[in-house]
């Protein structure tokens, strides 16, 4: 609940600050509509934070994957799951590579992936400063050890490609004083 409202009162923040917004934003994912593309232009950013929200109705169940994520750029495809993160925050348990947020097997749907495994509300945020990357690419879904409980798993996938001395609203786990992300060393 105490992670819910920080990240209500960022985001509020956000819409009255001209803070950064999200090069991708997700409509509602569902159990019923488990699965969105994802594609966001990330051109000259320093620093990628990968946001999961629980769209605004309580963070039960919200479990989330970032299903085969690539940064793409001059050099070809990257999966960022090659790259360690420099953050990374969970609403319940920690994010984790190529496992769900439990450390069992990634599941949209019937299928099988792999990825970031996590649990709204999160934060996870890379370094690709001077890598000259230009796209990062994913689908976003929903894990089944969220849906299979079913309490009503909803939530969306935002993206932000930060500039130096850019902000983007964060939940608690790291914020800084002013209560956001800067890219600032």
């Amino acid at each position: 609940m105490k992670n819910q409202l920080i990240l209500l009162l960022l985001l509020a923040a956000l819409a009255s600050s001209g803070a950064v917004k999200p090069a991708f934003s997700s409509d509602v994912v569902t159990k019923e509509k488990p699965l969105v593309k994802i594609e966001a232009d990330i051109r000259g950013a320093s620093t990628l934070v990968l946001v999961v929200d629980d769209a605004g109705d309580g963070y039960g169940c919200d479990w989330a994957d970032w299903v085969e994520p690539v940064l793409i750029g001059p050099q070809g495809e990257v999966k960022l799951t090659s790259l360690e993160w420099r953050s990374a925050s969970s609403g319940h348990a920690s994010p984790r590579k190529d496992t769900n947020v439990e450390g069992r097997e990634m599941r949209v749907g019937q299928q099988a992936i792999s990825g970031i495994g996590t649990h709204a509300n999160s934060v996870i945020e890379y370094d690709i400063a001077g890598k000259g990357f230009t796209t990062f690419r994913a689908q976003g879904g929903l894990d089944r050890g969220g849906t299979d409980q079913g309490c009503g798993s909803t939530v969306r996938f935002l993206v932000y490609g930060l500039k130096q001395g850019e902000t983007v609203p964060k939940n608690a786990a790291s914020p800084n004083k002013q209560g956001g992300l800067t890219t600032e060393e």
